[in-house]
């Protein structure tokens, strides 16, 4: 029972922060002209995007893959969905540096200021939560030790609880046509 109940909470847990790092890439903005980057920095992010929506289909599956065996040996699934969030934390921040190598238009720096810092905060999300998951001791389970279920069951829930960092992110309209993955990305 229990178990099955941090299966269920890894599962919220992963997809919560990849919709957490897809959310608001496109709510309707204001309508901005553009300078001489302004097809470099849309394609840019549009490629980010493409990239966060590659990595978010498989992270249900990956954090199933690991939750699975978490009936037969819970510290090996716990540290199977640390390494999960791990990846997910540094495709983060691997995609959003690629993003930081394009020119911003000034009317997009606001809204690539945002982006980069919420995208940041998630792929932090995600390491803490790997590194306090690798850090719980389960090798107590067997002999009827709780405590560390009950810490692993906490450090998911935490992960549950956790608030977009993205909420607040307006992308300006002729960014939304110009990025369409970012579109597909927030509808995943």
């Amino acid at each position: 029972m229990v178990i099955t109940s941090l299966r269920s909470r890894a599962r919220t847990g992963a997809v919560v922060l990849g919709l957490s790092a897809s959310l608001g890439l496109v709510a309707c903005g204001g309508d901005d002209d553009g300078g001489s980057s302004a097809k470099d920095y849309p394609a840019a992010l549009n490629t980010f995007c493409g990239n966060l929506l590659t990595k978010q289909q498989s992270l249900q599956t990956d954090v199933q893959r690991a939750a699975s065996g978490a009936g037969a040996d819970p510290q090996k699934a716990a540290g199977a969905l640390a390494d999960v969030l791990s990846s997910y934390s540094s495709t983060l921040t691997a995609e959003i540096k690629k993003l930081g190598e394009a020119d911003v238009p000034q009317e997009y720096e606001s809204f690539d200021r945002t982006l980069t810092t919420g995208i940041n905060a998630v792929a932090k999300i995600a390491s803490t939560t790997a590194t306090r998951l690798e850090g719980i001791d389960l090798s107590g389970v067997a002999k009827g030790d709780t405590s560390g279920l009950m810490e692993l069951q906490s450090a998911l829930g935490d992960l549950a609880k956790q608030q977009n960092p993205l909420d607040s992110l307006k992308a300006p309209k002729k960014l939304q046509d110009a990025a369409p993955k970012c579109d597909e990305l927030s509808k995943s």
